[in-house]
């Protein structure tokens, strides 16, 4: 796009408007659906919770990993990037960009993730925020300042005449068709193989993952109003395009940059939100006083400063919280920061192919432990553990590691849930944290992850 007006409009909406019924409304001419929910006042969430794309419009698909495809889409997204910026634009209309977990790494993974784009961009040139007052904020950004205008006073009007729609039901499961890629015999036989090689000092620690695969009914949207009913996370999202559909509940901030200043925030360490006030203390206490969890965390901030530093100002990069608490619905984490200033000339693409993907889902050091891991984990990722990204006109960026995240192909849905596997992990308890990590997620479609052989 080479416009550069941009225009806003505060409108009193019915109470009824969802985000979900907002990203119905608003969906685009093949089904495109954009929805970030940062939540209300959630810790670490990002800088325009409640964001809803209005007919968005897919710029940009890659199916496989032919790496001069790949590197040619890369490059356009950065041409995009700098075509849509210019002086005074807000960060309210921009780019959405879903990178899957393989896409720097040709030839990655097996046919089984054909289905999954590997790159996948939008296009958001009109977008609604709703404020906590019950209105919403509109915002338009197109070539001319007429186009602008008109598609503020048709957007309006629509959102104002229209009926929000009804949730539905939540997709059913045909349950005959569950499986995961690493039943509980083989996840265990992976994680002692996996510290095999932390012994050898190969690596130091491997981020394993299993997926659930299952056959579906229904909307996605449905599903991701059900869950999100329950799982208030600062990372929520919902993407859409004709037979694909991704609905995360990332509580994982991959990477943001405003104003010059990046910043990853890498989550290590889990334990189960308890039923009981002495219940939720006995697991902040032991998960604060462990000192697995703690290396776990330390071995990718330290990763993380590395990354960044090949991006940074010299002298720039610190970590102002480490081994943080965050708790969430489901579970409580320990999270640190990880900032520093950019240099000047720093491009989006740059900043992806140094950083990407996360260290906190990968392992270290990342090129090692990534490369273990394809020998040990029978799938390919797909999305799962990529990212998706907030690209703002007006330079800055959030995004996410799709953690937490149910992905939907035609009849097919896939979760993925994993975990940090050290020197000193006990192979039992690493599956069955693998397995309350996806429980939420896999429950609303009518499932318990421990009972999937």
């Amino acid at each position: 796009m080479s416009g550069v007006f941009q225009r806003t409009r505060t409108v009193a909406l019915s109470a009824a408007w969802s985000l979900p019924a907002l990203a119905q409304a608003g969906r685009g001419p093949c089904g495109e659906r954009v929805l970030f929910d940062g939540g209300s006042g959630v810790q670490d969430g990002w800088k325009r919770p409640g964001l809803v794309g209005l007919a968005p419009q897919c710029l940009l698909r890659v199916d496989g990993r032919d790496e001069s495809v790949v590197e040619a889409a890369l490059d356009r997204i950065q041409t995009e990037l700098v075509a849509r910026r210019a002086p005074g634009l807000d960060g309210a209309t921009g780019l959405a960009v879903l990178l899957g977990y393989e896409c720097l790494s040709p030839g990655a993974g097996d046919p089984a993730a054909k289905p999954f784009p590997t790159i996948l961009v939008f296009s958001v040139d009109r977008t609604v925020v709703l404020n906590p007052d019950g209105s919403a904020r509109l915002t338009v950004c197109a070539a001319a300042a007429a186009d602008v205008e008109a598609d503020l006073v048709r957007w309006s009007q629509r959102l104002q005449r229209e009926t929000p729609r009804v949730p539905g039901t939540s997709p059913t499961l045909v349950a005959q068709s569950v499986s995961t890629s690493l039943p509980r015999d083989r996840y265990i036989a992976a994680v002692v193989r996996l510290q095999r090689w932390i012994t050898e000092g190969r690596i130091y620690q491997a981020n394993l993952c299993q997926r659930f695969d299952a056959t579906w009914r229904g909307d996605p949207l449905d599903y991701f109003e059900s869950v999100a009913a329950h799982q208030t996370v600062p990372r929520s999202a919902f993407l859409s395009i004709d037979d694909f559909c991704l609905a995360s509940f990332s509580p994982e901030t991959f990477v943001t940059v405003d104003d010059g200043i990046i910043e990853t925030l890498p989550i290590k360490g889990t334990r189960p939100r308890g039923a009981t006030a002495e219940q939720e203390r006995a697991a902040i206490d032991e998960l604060l006083a462990s000192p697995k969890d703690r290396a776990e965390l330390l071995m990718i901030v330290d990763l993380e400063r590395n990354d960044l530093g090949r991006l940074c100002r010299p002298g720039s990069v610190e970590v102002p919280e480490l081994a943080a608490l965050r708790s969430y619905p489901a579970v409580h984490h320990l999270v640190a920061r990880v900032r520093g200033r950019l240099r000047d000339e720093v491009a989006w693409t740059e900043m992806v192919r140094a950083i990407f993907p996360g260290g906190s889902i990968t392992g270290a050091p990342k090129k090692s432990a990534m490369e273990r891991l394809r020998s040990v984990e029978p799938v390919a990722r797909g999305p799962f553990t990529g990212s998706l990204f907030w690209c703002g006109d007006d330079g800055s960026v959030d995004s996410s590691i799709l953690i937490r995240t149910a992905v939907f192909a035609g009849e097919r849905v896939s979760i993925g849930a994993g975990g940090g596997i050290v020197a000193d992990s006990i192979p039992e308890e690493e599956w069955a944290e693998s397995n309350l990590k996806a429980r939420a997620l896999t429950c609303a479609l009518g499932f318990d992850p421990e009972e999937v052989a």
